[in-house]
C-alpha cells in the first residue's frame, strides 16, 4: 500500500486517488489483490519479482517488487501481476492455505 502511496499517484494526474484490498479464495491459496487506480505499473511479472528492477519515475531501487515476492515465497505462494484487470495497478498476492 505503500508503494501505491508513494509511487502510484506521484507524478499522475488522478481526481480521485483509490486503493482497494480484496481476499479471496482460491483454489488451494488465498488470494489478496492490491489494486489502485493511479500509474499503471509497466513490466513483466518477472521483472516484477527481480531485485534492481524498476518502473516508473519515482523510487529506483527495484526492491518493492523484489520484497513482495520473496514474502509470498516464505508463504508457500507467489505474486502476479495480471494481464486483464479491472484498475490501473493490481498486484494479486497468493498465499498458500
Amino acid at each position: 500500500v505503500d508503494n501505491a502511496i508513494n509511487h502510484g499517484f506521484q507524478e499522475y494526474e488522478c481526481d480521485s486517488p483509490q486503493i482497494k484490498i480484496i481476499l479471496k479464495e482460491d483454489n488451494n491459496f488465498l488470494l489478496l489483490k492490491i489494486c489502485n487506480n493511479g500509474r499503471p505499473i509497466d513490466i513483466t511479472n518477472e521483472d516484477y519479482r527481480t531485485r534492481g528492477v524498476f518502473s516508473g519515475t519515482t523510487g529506483h531501487t527495484g526492491l518493492g517488487g523484489y520484497q513482495i515476492s520473496k514474502y509470498a515465497e516464505i508463504l508457500g505462494g507467489y505474486v502476479e501481476l495480471p494481464q486483464e484487470k479491472e484498475w490501473n495497478t493490481e498486484i494479486h498476492l497468493y498465499i498458500k492455505k
